[in-house]
């Protein structure tokens, strides 16, 4: 069991990676805000920890200004199956802004949070306790709630909100608890018509109590944690592809239409790869990037295989990550690729997987067929791929309001690399893995970024902060560079990718290479250091640079 000594709030694995990521990604949360969003809590305010190691029941009001919907929020640890002498813990971390519970292995429980005003009662006061708050304020009126799960195991256990006009006419709405990897987020849409069990008649515009539990009695050991609820009628999950004419387009490269962008989704748990996440509009940019820059990079599901050798007469190979889906709830994908860059998926071939199905969480590799006389040179295509849960419900490019699932845009580029590549390596080193490279030559070399995976198929962290600039930049020589990555834990093999981005901000990814620690973990930052390479460097150019092309690119590392 791993306990924050700052809050006491034990964590699920890793928590200090992502209590760094939640600082670094999530410092405006919640996410896109609009003046119509009503925060029932963000976790900015009214930091504490409840612990018990005994069945039984402890509690504790707090007052929250300006975080928690009514100042204030009541929480309630229930434990009704202890493990030995192993707290059971439930709390909210100021400074990483989630709530978390943890229950030991062997141990059973419940929490909640109950914003129902000011009182010192652990009883709800569903009659008067926030004084009839409106939760459909807004123009348009909301349509329902976010919550974003920042973390859970993978141990089955259930989220249930409950909403509350008084005592006598309320609803509830209960959920599983999906799977969320360390350093993912997944974002549930709950739809207000989705709360459909309790009395009486609820008044959305007239409530008086929320309260959010987390039913862990399923099974023994649930962890899991929460970034933020509130209540919206915009976010959605949607793609980032250009528009026509967006600045920054390859010469022959069509933007794509309002109609194609402003497809969406109604994120529940199915996506592709581990990670899925809302905003309030497209983000339409060149390089269909512009979501992750703003907020967690959520486009994580679908890797290029052996890119240097796709063609008309060998098609292609992609790897992709689905999550989400069961025998009894199959996914269906469907995918584009605009093969003839006129800013649309409907023409001839582009549609290159219709109703997929898969009937099981993991990843699954599909070849596809490419049309007779399609470039491989100096070009970049855009493709889309989208997730469900039924047949002919998103196979098309344009469907809006998909139930669950996900879309996500990618850029492929086959372009000359920016760099003349001469190696490319990761060897351990005392407390670390030193990952070097070399160039031959950096004539439109802007720089690189660095990343680091648990597996050949990421998901990656990039761990440069900013740009590492290119040493000779506009050279026919080169320079070696090498990166110290502390941040390692002993006997864990790990992966690296070497992205190089050119003056046209075009990138190139190389690698995967790997390297096992066998040192000690260490908690310094990651060094950097490069020194030029005399100009013989030339001599290693393009055959080995080839070779390296080969190897398994996507787009931003994934």
């Amino acid at each position: 069991m791993h306990i924050d000594r700052k809050t006491h709030v034990r964590r699920p694995r890793k928590w200090s990676i992502v209590l760094m990521m939640v600082l670094t990604l999530m410092m405006s949360l919640p996410g896109p805000v609009l003046a119509a969003d009503i925060i029932i809590d963000d976790f900015t305010a009214g930091e504490n920890n409840l612990q018990l190691n005994q069945p039984g029941e402890t509690w504790e009001l707090l007052p929250a200004q300006g975080s928690a919907l009514g100042n204030q929020r009541m929480m309630i640890l229930g434990v009704t199956q202890a493990a030995g002498q192993q707290n059971s813990q439930w709390g909210v971390s100021t400074s990483g802004r989630f709530a978390s519970l943890a229950i030991p292995t062997g141990g059973q429980g419940k929490a909640t949070i109950q914003w129902d005003g000011a009182d010192t009662n652990k009883a709800l006061n569903c009659n008067s306790g926030l004084g009839g708050v409106d939760l459909l304020s807004s123009d348009p009126p909301n349509t329902g709630m976010i919550v974003r799960i920042i973390g859970s195991d993978s141990v089955a256990k259930d989220l249930k909100i409950s909403v509350y006009t008084n005592c006598g006419n309320w609803r509830t709405l209960t959920r599983p608890v999906p799977f969320v990897d360390d350093e993912q987020v997944v974002d549930m849409h709950l739809r207000f018509s989705d709360f459909d069990s309790g009395p009486g008649t609820l008044n959305w515009a007239s409530i008086n109590a929320v309260e959010l539990e987390i039913d862990g009695t399923k099974k023994s050991g649930a962890d899991a944690a929460i970034a933020f609820i509130k209540t919206t009628s915009t976010l959605y999950e949607y793609g980032d592809l250009p528009l026509a004419g967006t600045p920054g387009l390859p010469a022959g490269q069509t933007g794509f239409s309002p109609e194609i962008l402003a497809a969406r989704h109604l994120p529940k748990n199915m996506r592709l790869g581990q990670s899925v996440d809302a905003e309030n509009l497209y983000q339409d940019s060149a390089l269909a990037t512009e979501d992750d820059g703003s907020d967690f990079d959520d486009e994580d599901g679908v890797v290029r295989l052996d890119a240097a050798n796709w063609s008309s007469d060998n098609g292609g190979e992609l790897e992709i990550s689905h999550t989400g889906c069961s025998s009894a709830a199959p996914c269906y994908i469907s995918a584009w690729i605009d093969w003839n860059r006129d800013g649309d998926f409907g023409d001839s071939g582009e549609r290159i997987l219709n109703n997929w199905s898969r009937t099981n969480d993991g990843t699954s590799n599909r070849s596809i067929t490419i049309p007779a006389g399609t470039s491989f040179t100096d070009v970049r295509y855009y493709a889309r791929f989208r997730i469900c849960g039924a047949a002919n419900v998103c196979n098309s490019p344009m469907a809006t309001d998909v139930e669950d699932g996900e879309i996500e845009d990618y850029t492929w580029d086959w372009a000359p690399t920016a760099v003349s590549l001469a190696s490319f390596s990761a060897l351990p080193e005392g407390e670390g893995i030193r990952v070097a490279w070399e160039t031959a030559a950096e004539l439109d070399n802007l720089g690189f970024n660095l990343y680091r995976g648990e597996s050949p198929a990421g998901p990656w962290v990039k761990l440069n902060a900013e740009l590492i600039g290119a040493q000779n930049p506009g050279a026919v020589f080169g320079a070696s560079y090498e990166w110290l990555d502390a941040e390692v834990t002993p006997g864990v093999t790990v992966y690296y990718r070497l992205e190089d981005v050119d003056v046209s901000g075009v990138s190139t990814f190389h690698g995967p290479v790997s390297a096992t620690a066998s040192g000690v973990t260490a908690v310094s930052v990651a060094a950097f250091g490069a020194h030029g390479a005399a100009p013989t460097m030339l001599l290693l150019t393009l055959s080995t640079v080839g070779a390296l092309a080969a190897a398994r690119k996507r787009r931003r590392a994934g």
